[in-house]
């Protein structure tokens, strides 16, 4: 994946649900901190991004997980015409994983990886 795909995945995301942010997790959030040649090949080759939606109640983040796996998952029609899909996740199936930060698709700001555990204290304080 390239830094570009991460991008397009974060507003593709975004958009899907409705929200103006959501938390890039797992492998390819090291593109949050640095562009693709500066990392082994290894560390890019996913073609796949697992975005977290950011609400406060776990019901909806999973419902809304649900919606961008729906739309743009695996075997998805943006897949086939994007080369990568995204993966929705919830705070369960993102327990322990890396987070590039929240981001927002107008200034797709990407900061650098952090502990989930500290992002969920973050949500918690909203």
């Amino acid at each position: 994946m390239r830094r570009d795909q991460l991008e397009h995945a974060i507003r593709t995301a975004c958009q899907i649900i409705g929200h103006d942010a959501v938390v890039v997790v797992g492998s390819q959030s090291i593109l949050g901190s640095f562009a693709e040649d500066e990392l082994p090949p290894e560390a890019t080759m996913s073609i796949e991004i697992d975005i977290l939606p950011l609400v406060d109640d776990g019901d909806e983040t999973a419902r809304l997980a649900d919606l961008i796996e729906g739309v743009a998952g695996e075997w998805s029609p943006f897949e086939e015409q994007h080369g990568f899909s995204i993966d929705g996740v919830d705070l369960v199936a993102s327990r322990g994983a890396n987070v590039a930060s929240l981001v927002r698709p107008e200034r797709t700001r990407l900061a650098c990886s952090k502990r989930l555990r500290h992002s969920r204290s973050q949500m918690r304080r909203k």
